[in-house]
């Protein structure tokens, strides 16, 4: 399976910028409710419910910019995000376009 790898810079200002897509056309987030985005080899759980700013799925259709820089996470993080809105209560898992998975990669800057 293809992936997309983000690169993080710990401790600075840089947030990932990614545009969702569905069979090429950019994802609504118009009547997201709230974004949660779970990392393979950690057990910290970055949650809009919880912290809003660690996420922005408001400023553009089918964009959502990460704002990770502050998670104590390092190395390669494969990552599975769920977006939930009114038919999604329980949330959908969202990929990469074209299917690929989204890894961040956290590096100390």
């Amino acid at each position: 399976m293809p992936h997309v790898v983000e690169t993080v810079y710990k401790l600075r200002d840089n947030p990932n910028t990614v545009t969702f897509e569905e069979d090429g056309v950019v994802i609504d987030f118009s009547s997201a409710t709230r974004m949660v985005c779970e990392f393979s080899n950690s057990v910290i759980v970055a949650d809009s419910s919880v912290t809003a700013a660690l996420f922005n799925f408001t400023s553009s259709v089918g964009v959502v910019i990460f704002n990770f820089n502050d998670l104590a996470i390092s190395g390669k993080q494969v990552a599975t995000l769920r977006i939930y809105d009114g038919a999604h209560p329980d949330g959908q898992i969202l990929t990469h376009p074209e299917g690929a998975k989204l890894i961040f990669d956290f590096q100390d800057a």
